[in-house]
Formats: C-alpha cells, structure tokens, sequence
C-alpha cells in the first residue's frame, strides 16, 4: 500500500513539473517582417524563423495600417525599407510603427533610415555612423555574458564570422557608450554593428540575409528572436530553467524514486 502511494506521489509530481515545460520552451513569438521590394531577402529571413518556430509574415510596407501588429510580438524592418536618410514609408506609417510598442530590429541600410534622422531620430540611426563594404563579415563580440550570445544558442565569444560573404554594412561611431545604449558587436574599436537602443530598438547593421550567412550568424539571429519574445507567463522559479533540464530533474527524481521502491519491495 505504501509504495502505492508513493507511486502516485511521483506520477503527480511529474505531471505537475511537465506542465511547466510549455511555458518555458513552448512559447514562440509572431514576428512581422516589413517590406518595400525585396520580397525574395523577407522570404530567406521567413524560412529561417519558421524553421526555429517563429510564425513570421510578410508585411509590404504600403499596406501599413493602424492596429495591424497588434497581434505581433517583434517587428523586423528590412534592409530595402530605406537608404541615406530616407525611410520609403511615410509619417503615418512610421507612427504606427512607433506606436506598436513592439521590439524593433532593424536590417542593414533600411532599419538604419528608420532609425535615423529622419526617421526615430534615434543614435544608433542614420546620422551617427556611415556605411563601409568589407569582403568578410566578422564581428568582435562586446558584452559576451548577454543572453543573446547564449541562449538558446551558446555562441562563441570571441570574433564571430556572421556571413560567408562580403556585404554593405552599417555602423554606428559612438567614443563613449549611452547609459541607454548597449553594443554587442563591432568591427573596429568604435564602430558598432549589432547595438541596442532603450532596449527596444536593435540593429543588425548587415544587409545579407540568411541564405549566406553562417550558422554561427543565424544562431545569433535566433538569440536576439528568443530575447525579444519570452514566456507569455511567469512561473517564478521554473522559468528559470530551460525545458531540458527540467527533463533532466525528472530524470534524476525518477531514478531515485525506482531506487527507493525497490528497496522498500526488497525489505
């Protein structure tokens, strides 16, 4: 009879810690992906989301409406959005945007003009860098214990090579770093590439798209997805623990419950 309940007692254990696993793990963000031309670059950007279990649509941006993304979790601006300091959508458009209080990453020239002077008028825009062609994409990771270079891809920390081809890219020129700004990749001393802004606001200064990228840049990719779009619900300690290890402590608790019934059937 004891080892009866004692059964039971570890079945209803399991149970309840499996229920958190979805929470964790199971959860992925809608992404919507703006366009103006380039829909070839926003299918390449798709496959890849998709494929990591981001739902993503495409978006051309003179379809912009207001309350379109309310059922979005992070916007991605792509890189044929703008050039310089235009941004091809207009002030409405740029509002309603704005106005969505969503996570935006920024892609290569076009995230660089809505972010820029005569779009947000951010610091990590057009106005506060320049652009730069190199036959190589590697970065010097900055900031390396962020969650976007672990999790849930463990990256490594050192120059990361984010591209098998050459490429425009922009970069942002900052001598000191902003209280409000945080860097995580570089490609001289001052010049960074991949940056945010009040959190919210990231550039990926690369105009390539997935289809040359490495899996080292796609991972990282990924990251910044994942930073962007947590759990929708806390579960205090438990979220804390990735899905995996959560198997793995069944795991353990598992043997050592069929231990302790076999010695009890044994006495």
């Amino acid at each position: 009879m004891k080892v009866k309940k004692i059964f039971l007692l570890f079945l209803s254990f399991t149970l309840i810690t499996l229920s958190f696993i979805p929470k964790v793990y199971g959860y992925s963000g809608k992404v919507a992906y703006i366009y103006y031309s380039d829909n070839t670059s926003g299918y390449s950007y798709k496959t890849l989301f998709n494929n990591n279990g981001f739902q993503t649509d495409l978006i051309f941006l003179s379809n912009i409406t207001t309350g379109m993304f309310d059922n979005y979790d992070v916007i991605i601006m792509g890189s044929d959005t703008g050039y310089n300091d235009t941004w091809y959508g207009d002030t409405s458009q740029l509002f309603i945007v704005n106005s969505s209080k969503l996570p935006i990453i920024g892609l290569g020239v076009g995230g660089f003009a809505f972010f820029g002077i005569n779009g947000l008028n951010l610091t990590i825009g057009y106005g506060s860098g320049s652009y730069s062609t190199l036959p190589y994409m590697d970065i010097e990771t900055v900031n390396k214990a962020h969650y976007i270079f672990n999790i849930p891809n463990e990256l490594p920390k050192g120059n990361l090579q984010i591209d098998y081809e050459g490429c425009i890219i922009c970069t942002v020129f900052l001598l000191e770093i902003p209280s409000n700004i945080m860097v995580f990749g570089r490609t001289s001393q001052w010049s960074y590439t991949h940056l945010y802004e009040d959190e919210r606001y990231f550039l990926w200064g690369f105009i390539n798209t997935p289809n040359t990228m490495t899996e080292i840049g796609k991972d990282l990719f990924i990251n910044i997805l994942d930073f962007y779009t947590p759990p929708e619900v806390s579960n205090g300690f438990f979220e804390k623990i990735p899905g995996y290890d959560l198997f793995i402590l069944i795991g353990i608790f598992s043997v050592s419950t069929i231990i302790l019934l076999k010695k009890k059937y044994n006495n």
